[in-house]
């Protein structure tokens, strides 16, 4: 009872009154509204925690001039994506997100946005597409490049191909892949990191080990200043104003 009291009090702190509707139709009602849009969450799955992470941890509040494209990858069921237009509604998102289920709802949260780009698929360092490995909850999947019992085919997609689509640069690369990130920075990440002005990414170790790792190694070649929000790290390119 005490944390709901403390969330409470932090969600009428962050919206104020109105707060007080935001958290019970967040907690109890499965959707939540926003800048007349409508964001569903669903029962039984971190959709709540996620909202909380997103909307009151603010862990991807950021301070930047007019971003033109912003890549979220794995977009689970919008979330971060409509904070991120609710900080930069005149910036292109591409949403990429590889769960069928998530992806569905996905598209629905965000379906009053002209400029944002759905893409069934996984953020990979390569596009001969992999496997998705279902787990008991929503917040459990993940992929790799070989399959089981309890996984299915995927189609990839690359930083390069996203690239070269008339795009020079990426103004806000948000990366949360479950595992993922470590296949994407371990090789052939020159060709775009440097391309990236920031970077905002969620390191999974207790999923695959050696994330971190890679993602360092592959930061520390470039002039990247680093800071942490929460659960996710902050990734400037100093080399790009």
């Amino acid at each position: 009872m005490k944390n709901k009291i403390l969330l409470l009090l932090r969600y009428i702190n962050r919206f104020g009154i109105k707060g007080l509707y935001i958290y019970f139709s967040r907690t109890y009602l499965g959707s939540i509204r926003l800048n007349n849009q409508e964001i569903k969450l669903r029962k039984n799955t971190s959709d709540a925690y996620t909202f909380d992470q997103v909307f009151i941890e603010q862990n991807y509040k950021l301070q930047i001039n007019h971003p033109k494209l912003i890549i979220d990858a794995g977009a689970n069921v919008g979330i971060s994506a409509f904070y991120f237009k609710t900080l930069f509604p005149n910036a292109a998102i591409i949403c990429i997100e590889p769960e069928e289920d998530n992806f569905i709802l996905l598209k629905e949260n965000l379906k009053n946005y002209s400029n944002i780009k759905f893409l069934q698929a996984a953020l990979w360092g390569h596009d001969q597409g992999i496997f998705l490995h279902k787990g008991l909850r929503h917040d459990s999947h993940f992929v790799s490049e070989s399959g089981s019992d309890n996984s299915y085919f995927v189609h990839t997609i690359t930083l390069q191909q996203l690239l070269s689509n008339d795009h020079s640069y990426i103004d806000i690369l948000k990366i949360d892949i479950e595992g993922g990130e470590k296949f994407i920075f371990q090789k052939d990440f020159e060709s775009w990191l440097l391309k990236v002005k920031v970077l905002m990414i969620e390191m999974h170790d207790r999923m695959i080990e050696g994330c971190s790792k890679s993602v360092f190694n592959a930061l520390s070649k470039y002039n990247f200043s680093v800071s942490f929000q929460g659960e996710i790290m902050v990734c400037i390119n100093m080399d790009i104003s």
